[in-house]
């Protein structure tokens, strides 16, 4: 009987010594994929941080009037009135609501 005590408990030991050990490969793998995916995340913050950067420099009213510039032509806005081809075009824009979640 005590043998058999012994037997079952060196097989109890082994059983989870090797799950313990498959448990922490596995999870060794999972922190490498998270890892791997916050790298990637970061990148793209970093690209999108560097993105908003750039169109906010070139988009500036300073930078447009150098490019206007550039063309040698005289820059002349368009007024409101020129917009819109008609009156009634301006009011059904007016008008118009956006249904959100539809």
């Amino acid at each position: 009987m005590p043998k058999n005590k012994i037997v079952l408990s060196i097989i109890i030991f082994l059983f989870l010594f090797s799950f313990t050990s498959f448990l922490k490969n596995e999870t060794r793998i999972i922190e490498k994929h998270i890892y791997s995916i916050n790298s990637n995340i970061f990148n793209l913050q970093k690209k999108i941080y560097e993105t908003k950067i750039e169109y906010h420099y070139l988009s500036s009213p300073e930078n447009l009037e150098k490019k206007i510039k550039l063309f040698e032509d005289d820059y002349i806005p368009i007024s409101k009135s020129n917009i819109y081809l008609n009156l009634d075009e301006f009011l059904r824009e007016q008008k118009k609501i956006s249904k959100k979640g539809e």
